[in-house]
């Protein structure tokens, strides 16, 4: 998976929950079941940098109090 920057991939997010709101009807049950695997690889992916940025943190946190 390609990393996107925070900022992106809330926007995202967001316009993918907007979506599956417009799309709450019985006969676009198709598209909110495909937008809703979108969301979840957005979400996956946002975790995943979350995880990223916390590593990071603490790494250089780490480095900070060693010196």
């Amino acid at each position: 998976m390609a990393k996107k920057p925070l900022c992106k991939l809330i926007e995202q997010v967001s316009e993918e929950i907007e979506k599956l709101e417009a799309d709450r009807h019985p006969k676009f049950f198709k598209h909110e079941t495909e937008g809703r695997k979108r969301l979840a690889t957005l979400l996956l992916e946002l975790n995943d940098l979350e995880e990223d940025e916390a590593k990071i943190y603490k790494l250089k946190f780490t480095k900070t109090n060693i010196k």
